[in-house]
């Protein structure tokens, strides 16, 4: 419920003029002009309120004003459905429970000559009032009008107390009770004014121009700001009972400091209209917000509060919010509130399952902030969202890569165990081909020794291949990455099996490793100074060796060249190892990196598994590997690295492609 519509009950005004009126029907009224939004949410609720009672609704009021209170009502419910509110305003208009009216034109048939007449107004207004249909048998009805409020606007005062007094003399002939809506600013002089005396006394109650008691306080905040503290025009003042807090207040400046009464109020309209433009964010806000004190009492629940949990915001103020935690998560949330009280103005955020008001739980994430001690709040401020389908597709994908995980493992030990099986059967054989060869080359014709060549072959290649597979499958092999060492970013020499490799060592080991390769060939290896790179040393030197070792292998007619370097990135490390050899065409700069991808022919030995386990490898970190062209022929192979923070935390691989 609104605000202001909390308060329809309990503010009359109390008669003053014979004019006032004298039957106990509420006869309501409200100055919309400081906030129009307050008019829309007042009404909206009026409505809503009669059509569950059963009682017959008549709206008088500008298309504009229509228009806003069929909107407010949607917005309560979304979607029309059975039982919502949209579905009971479409069939009350269908049933003639609920007919509207254009004020202009109904005020203009009402006039003759610019005068208005009783006979006139209970033949027209009284006749509308008898077609309406009440849905409950013996329920009264209630009427929004604002007739009178386009003629204060046209400036027609008295013509507007008489349209007021026409009313009241109806209301004490019909059942039916009246709410009014006048444009006035009561931050203005037109709020002192006889003509909105006159207006005041001719409605038995007076409903808040602001929410709450906002210009109460908006009010005195600009009375302390214009007055001394010391002196008494900002002490707490006098409070009439017979209207709202913020305009009684604004009544007594007028009648006893009118000298600053002026000054006051334009500051008093400036925070004002600060307030509810915070108010419009807020209850315009996707994310919900709510207010309690340090024992978790819900104090002020945001209208966001309907979407997301189901419950209008009125339905949980005043309860427990622990009341609506799961009971699993009800001690996480305990710790975190704890810390929120021991830590001021510290935003702290939370993750838990919170009861919808359909009974289902629904993921909430929380931040909260103890601003206890900031005077216009002191509460605990939450602002949270539904996160049911973000937890919902997070689970899912955990258990999707739980899968693919076990799914990957299966298919690797598939894989080693193949790979390793297959090379006794198939060495023996090669064995016995070679046998056949040797004991019956001199009594077989060419053809047959031609079919025991390439028997054997093939033989020689399957070793190969099951050997390479074998050497895939146990690239990343788990007890590769233990660290059994502190990091060691200043080692010079040497490769270590901590966190970040000693890449300079390592180099050296991988060119020791090469160093047949690199005198047959004739080659010139090189490098920079390297940078301790984030990888454990183990997986650096099969990074470098295969990518060195590809350099030697397809190299040109020039002796090898191969150089390796390292530059920062803006958070990681590329690593480049560039060669003179035969070079990538571009076409296959990606699929070179496939398990058994092979560009040459036979001239130049290997299966294509050296690029798969640097691939392998560098995705493991997170990284990635790419070739490119190097410029005066060769290739320059380059994989990147997450630069770790700091030279004395541990990198260690991410979980992704276990």
């Amino acid at each position: 419920m609104a605000a202001g519509a909390q308060l329809l009950e309990t503010q009359r005004i109390t008669p003053e003029s014979p004019s006032a009126p004298q039957a106990c029907t509420a006869h309501r009224l409200q100055f919309y002009s400081v906030d129009a939004q307050l008019l829309i949410s007042n009404v909206g609720e009026y409505i809503m309120e009669g059509l569950d009672r059963g009682e017959g609704i008549l709206i008088v009021a500008t298309p504009e004003h229509q228009a806003a209170f069929e909107r407010n009502i949607l917005s309560r419910t979304g979607p029309a459905s059975e039982f919502s509110d949209v579905s009971k305003l479409t069939k009350a208009k269908d049933t003639g429970q609920f007919l509207s009216f254009d004020a202009q034109e109904l005020l203009s048939s009402l006039l003759l000559n610019g005068e208005l007449d009783w006979p006139r107004f209970e033949r027209i207004v009284g006749g509308i009032l008898k077609e309406v249909r009440p849905r409950v048998a013996g329920a009264s009805s209630r009427a929004f009008g604002e007739m009178v409020g386009l003629l204060w606007t046209a400036g027609q005062f008295e013509l507007a107390k008489q349209l007021e007094d026409h009313w009241n003399v109806l209301m004490a002939k019909s059942d039916f009770q009246l709410f009014c809506a006048y444009p006035i600013d009561i931050f203005a002089p037109e709020f002192r004014s006889k003509a909105a005396a006159d207006v005041m006394r001719s409605h038995t109650h007076l409903l808040p121009s602001g929410d709450d008691s906002a210009i109460q306080l908006a009010v005195e905040r600009a009375g302390l700001e214009v007055v001394h503290a010391s002196d008494h025009t900002a002490e707490a003042t006098p409070v009439r009972t017979d209207m709202p807090p913020g305009e009684a207040k604004i009544l007594w400046l007028h009648e006893n400091h009118p000298g600053l009464a002026d000054e006051i109020l334009a500051k008093a309209r400036h925070h004002y209209n600060q307030e509810k433009r915070f108010r419009a964010l807020v209850e315009n806000s996707a994310d919900a917000i709510a207010l309690t004190d340090p024992r978790g009492s819900i104090l002020y629940a945001s209208p966001s509060t309907s979407r997301i949990l189901g419950y209008i915001p009125a339905a949980i103020t005043g309860k427990k919010s622990g009341d609506f935690i799961h009971p699993a998560d009800r001690d996480q949330v305990c710790r975190t509130m704890h810390a929120i009280l021991n830590w001021p103005r510290t935003p702290l955020q939370m993750e838990f399952r919170a009861r919808h008001r359909n009974g289902s739980w629904c993921w909430i994430e929380a931040t909260g902030s103890n601003l206890l001690e900031e005077p216009d709040i002191e509460a605990i401020a939450f602002n949270y969202r539904d996160v049911t389908n973000r937890k919902a597709t997070e689970m899912a994908l955990r258990e999707s890569e739980a899968s693919l995980r076990d799914a990957n493992a299966g298919l690797e030990q598939f894989a080693y165990a193949a790979a390793h099986d297959l090379q006794e059967p198939i060495r023996n054989v090669a064995i016995y081909i070679e046998l056949l060869a040797e004991k019956y080359h001199d009594r077989l014709d060419a053809e047959a020794n031609e079919f025991i060549k390439v028997a054997t072959e093939g033989a020689l290649r399957m070793q190969t291949l099951t050997r390479d597979l074998l050497a895939f499958t146990r690239s990343l092999d788990d007890h590769a990455l233990a660290p059994k060492s502190p990091l060691d970013c200043t080692a010079d020499s040497g490769a270590s099996d901590s966190g970040t490799s000693n890449s300079n060592g390592v180099f050296a080991e991988v060119v020791a490793n090469l160093q047949a390769a690199i005198r047959a060939s004739g080659a010139r290896v090189t490098r920079d100074e390297l940078p301790p790179l984030p990888m454990h040393a183990a997986h650096l030197l099969q990074l470098l060796q295969n990518l060195i070792g590809n350099s030697l292998k397809y190299r040109g007619a020039e002796a090898p060249e191969v150089h390796v370097s390292a530059r920062a990135g803006d958070d990681e490390w590329i690593v480049s190892v560039a060669d003179n050899g035969v070079g990538v065409p571009v076409e296959y700069q990606d699929q070179i990196f496939g398990i058994f991808k092979r560009l040459h022919g036979r001239e130049f030995p290997g299966n294509g598994i050296g690029l798969a386990i640097c691939a392998r490898v560098v995705n493991r970190y997170q990284g990635k590997i790419w070739v490119r062209p190097r410029s005066g022929g060769g290739s320059i192979f380059s994989f990147s690295l997450a630069a770790p923070e700091a030279c004395g935390l541990e990198a260690r691989p991410s979980a992704a492609g276990l």
